[in-house]
């Protein structure tokens, strides 16, 4: 995504992360995106046909992506 201004926002391209890697922070300065994820293990379906994922015990990390050089 490229954020010139307030009404000024563009798709720019996909990137593949990490399964559990949802939400983040942007600095706005550097164009750095952190993403804060854990490694995560899908288990088979319960009741209902859903089950939330589990998370590997101290595998908290966040991915710090930055922008290439030619979306700057």
């Amino acid at each position: 995504i490229r954020v010139r201004s307030q009404h000024d926002v563009s798709y720019q391209g996909h990137v593949k992360t990490e399964e559990g890697a949802r939400s983040g922070a942007v600095d706005v300065a550097t164009g750095r995106l952190y993403l804060p994820t854990a490694k995560v293990q899908n288990e088979a379906p319960g009741p209902g046909g859903w089950r939330p994922p589990t998370v590997d015990k101290d595998s908290f990390h966040i991915l710090v992506l930055e922008p290439s050089s030619r979306s700057q």
